[in-house]
């Protein structure tokens, strides 16, 4: 086939794909979340920091409130942390993109549980040996990973269990089984502007190393790395509870391209 050809079949296939997805959220009622995401990809550039933790260095992480322990997902669990109304109602799109993720079964989702086996969270660790499985599903999102190297992607908490602190230490824990697959650095990537998310890397272990720029217009995404700018560098550090200057991370300097 030629290549011109199967790249314009490609680029239908993805429209039709998305227009699927819109017209679904519309008929369910989710017209807002429609048009948002419909300008996101039509037009926009966001950023997001690149996290990194180093298993070599010994971390230890702030305990959640409760008890928790770390195992591989078994059937059943993505409903308990996913099937809750409010949730449906509120994140829609999210709620499907984590179950999308789970029905393409990409090793290897881990679950924090309680002391009776309840989920409280989950989230993926892959590995480089996934590096293919990857990039099909995210497209350019993320980085190939190296040899010695897993990314950490996919959270998410069961809302019944706010404010009982589960993100750190379920995050920390998940980490630490990549020496399980043969590697030392993990790597995961956040919303500059989602400091929650921000926080509970860090109290994690994690720390940014890279800038992930994202560029969406009519409907092509294009995905850049840079250097952290000194100034959204010290913004994070402000913002996520460190001693430097006080700056919105959102008002620092953009990278250009």
């Amino acid at each position: 086939m030629n290549p011109k050809n199967y790249a314009g079949q490609s680029f239908l296939k993805s429209i039709l794909g998305k227009a699927k997805k819109g017209l679904k959220l519309i008929l369910k009622g989710h017209f807002s979340v429609f048009w948002n995401q419909f300008y996101y990809r039509l037009n926009s550039t966001s950023l997001s920091f690149g996290l990194q933790r180093d298993l070599h260095q010994v971390f230890t992480p702030r305990p959640a409130k409760i008890n928790i322990s770390v195992r591989l997902m078994k059937e059943g669990d993505a409903n308990v942390i996913l099937d809750h109304e409010e949730l449906k109602r509120s994140f829609p799109e999210l709620v499907n993109k984590r179950r999308k993720l789970v029905k393409a079964n990409i090793p290897n989702c881990y679950v924090a549980v309680t002391d009776d086996d309840t989920p409280c969270y989950l989230q993926w660790l892959m590995g480089p040996e996934q590096n293919e499985r990857i990039q099909s599903f995210f497209g350019k999102a993320f980085p190939k990973l190296d040899k010695d190297e897993a990314l950490l992607e996919g959270a998410f908490a069961n809302p019944a269990f706010r404010g009982m602190g589960v993100m750190p230490e379920a995050m920390s824990k998940i980490t630490t089984e990549a020496v399980n697959i043969g590697v030392h650095r993990v790597i995961t990537f956040v919303s500059i502007g989602n400091i929650p998310s921000l926080k509970g890397c860090k109290r994690a272990g994690f720390s940014p190393y890279v800038l992930k720029k994202d560029r969406r217009f009519l409907f092509q995404h294009k995905v850049s790395f840079h250097a952290i700018p000194d100034d959204m560098l010290s913004a994070y550090h402000e913002a996520t509870g460190g001693r430097r200057k006080r700056m919105s991370i959102k008002k620092a300097k953009m990278v250009s391209g």
